[in-house]
């Protein structure tokens, strides 16, 4: 596919973004997908990034993972290659014995430059929760945001966490 790379906001410039995916099912539980694209910029200045999904879907769980990386070359005052990098793991499951109650699970990690070693924050980021659905389409979700950092040189931050309770309708 190629696009102008500015989403549903009017072109900006004269270059254009390819993207390229390919997805396969090679059994009824399991997807795969690879992408990648590429966005070049003036001054030598473009973007590339990697992906990859693996899923697993069964009658009673879901497993999952994803994971990317990006390059963005001569950015910055300084022009260096900046490296974001991040993957999640997620699960789904049914809680045995009781019925309209299931578990989820949410993982996280995100280093937006894993070329510097000695600045910024690495950041973790989980959420978990239990959905009830009483009645067909309508689901209440009790669940706990936890948002971590670690410093990849000087410094400290304090974590965040958030209980939350979802409700979530589904309209058909």
């Amino acid at each position: 596919m190629v696009g102008n790379g500015t989403g549903q906001k009017p072109e900006n410039n004269k270059y254009k973004k390819y993207y390229g995916s390919l997805s396969a099912k090679p059994t009824k539980e399991l997807i795969l997908e690879g992408y990648v694209d590429y966005e070049p910029a003036a001054l030598g200045k473009h973007k590339t990034t990697l992906k990859g999904f693996a899923g697993y879907q069964a009658s009673s769980f879901t497993l999952g993972v994803e994971a990317f990386q990006q390059t963005q070359a001569n950015v910055g005052a300084a022009p260096a290659d900046t490296k974001p990098f991040g993957v999640s793991f997620f699960a789904w499951v049914q809680i045995p014995g009781i019925h309209a109650l299931d578990g989820f699970v949410r993982f996280d990690m995100f280093d937006p430059n894993t070329n510097r070693t000695d600045a910024g924050y690495k950041e973790n980021f989980i959420v978990a929760g239990l959905d009830y659905m009483p009645i067909p389409n309508v689901h209440l979700m009790p669940n706990v945001w936890i948002n971590s950092y670690s410093a990849k040189g000087a410094g400290r931050r304090d974590s965040d966490v958030a209980a939350r309770m979802t409700l979530f309708y589904v309209y058909k």
